[in-house]
């Protein structure tokens, strides 16, 4: 019941998310889905990860992925606003990429570590349930920041999100 809680959760927390970005781009599905692509690589490499180290899907490892998804379509959400802010600044979507990358990657990437030492402090854990708990956590974490830094940024210009809103 847990794998089924899970893969429900995950397929309607993405829904949502989708709907989200659709409204944030301006009704434009297309732009939503190829943003929405870096935070459900996430999830599908949460449950690879569990399924290849062998760890089950249990109360305490299930909180993982919808916190790793929050917390990647957070970070993109931060990307995308500075990358349109620039964008219009700049009516140029290279120079924006730089300077939103500059200027959102070092907030996310010092949270994400912060968050994923946390996880990390786990794995030292006396209660052997959370040993896992703190090394998949920690490794789904280090991927989304991982994921947001390296898909986001050249999926964007590609979109055309920034000098279609330029006025």
């Amino acid at each position: 019941s847990i794998a089924i809680g899970q893969a429900s959760s995950m397929i309607y927390a993405l829904g949502f998310i989708y709907v989200i970005l659709v409204i944030n781009f301006l009704g434009n599905p297309h732009t939503a889905l190829i943003a929405l692509l870096p935070n459900a690589l996430v999830i599908a490499v949460f449950f690879g990860a569990l399924g290849a180290s062998g760890v089950s899907l249990n109360l305490a490892t299930s909180v993982i992925g919808p916190m790793a998804l929050g917390v990647a379509i957070d970070d993109t959400i931060h990307y995308f606003v500075r990358f349109t802010q620039d964008a219009k600044a700049f009516a140029d979507e290279r120079r924006a990429t730089a300077s939103a990358l500059v200027h959102v990657g070092r907030p996310v990437t010092y949270t994400t570590i912060a968050i994923c030492t946390g996880f990390l402090i786990l794995t030292s854990s006396y209660l052997l349930s959370q040993i896992p708990v703190g090394a998949i956590g920690s490794f789904t974490l280090a991927f989304a920041l991982l994921s947001v830094v390296s898909l986001t940024p050249p999926l964007f210009p590609l979109l055309r999100v920034g000098i279609c809103c330029v006025t």
